[in-house]
């Protein structure tokens, strides 16, 4: 297998959804054994560790919903991050509807919500402050990218991907916004049964409806969640009509 059919494998599973579906997993996970057995002997016969980089090059946190992309070759540039990715080359990157310019070192790819994103180390303000800093990055929100000639990163020193993904990973270059929303009285039982957002905050007010509130900086894509949870609302009033 080349480079980037490997590359693409790992792109497919960090991406696919189709993690509760045991067949698939186990089929999935007996591929990837055969590629990291492959791979390993490769390793101690070359000292590369590709396998290794790649493997941990796509993440995928829990997930909360779903994004739908436009133009399909809007997203053509993907390939330059990846490649940078795993040379560790610095790219210069135009973003958002200001076109804003970063210089980023990337170093994972993840899903949040259906979306893909980028966690990158900030060059610029790296070098300011003498230390890592990270940024999250829609990729759908990225307008061009530039691999930097001759200019390369190395990757932080004692950083932990997991746990970054459990404590920062909602930190996006975006405005955050205080959201609270209001649920009637009967469909309390299945709104307080599950955490909707991450740190959310639930109020239990004297009439029975619910009120969940939170910070986020998602905009579109919060949108779009929260006329689901209106879709479930509907749903489960019509089955209580029913009953």
């Amino acid at each position: 297998m080349s480079t980037y059919e490997v590359v693409a494998l790992y792109f497919i599973r960090g991406f696919a959804h189709f993690r509760d579906i045991p067949f698939i997993q186990r089929n999935l996970a007996e591929v990837f054994k055969k590629i990291n057995d492959s791979t390993e002997k490769a390793r101690v016969g070359s000292g590369n560790d590709f396998f290794k980089r790649v493997s941990n090059l796509f993440i995928l946190p829990r997930e909360l919903g779903g994004k739908v992309y436009g133009n399909k070759g809007s997203l053509d540039f993907v390939e330059k991050l990846i490649k940078a990715a795993i040379d560790y080359r610095v790219c210069k990157l135009t973003y958002g509807t200001e076109e804003k310019k970063y210089r980023i070192g990337p170093l994972h790819f993840f899903n949040y919500r259906d979306a893909m994103y980028v966690l990158s180390k900030n060059m610029a303000l790296s070098e300011l402050y003498s230390k890592d800093i990270f940024i999250n990055l829609a990729l759908h929100r990225v307008k061009g990218v530039r691999v930097l000639e001759n200019e390369y990163f190395e990757y932080p020193s004692g950083f932990d991907a997991e746990r970054y993904f459990e404590t920062d990973l909602f930190k996006f270059e975006e405005e955050k916004q205080t959201v609270k929303l209001k649920f009637p009285p009967h469909t309390r039982d299945y709104i307080l049964e599950r955490e909707w957002y991450p740190k959310q905050k639930e109020e239990l007010l004297p009439d029975g409806s619910v009120v969940v509130s939170f910070e986020s900086d998602l905009k579109m894509i919060l949108i779009g969640w929260i006329h689901s949870i209106q879709f479930c609302q509907r749903f489960l009033r019509l089955c209580l009509e029913r009953h």
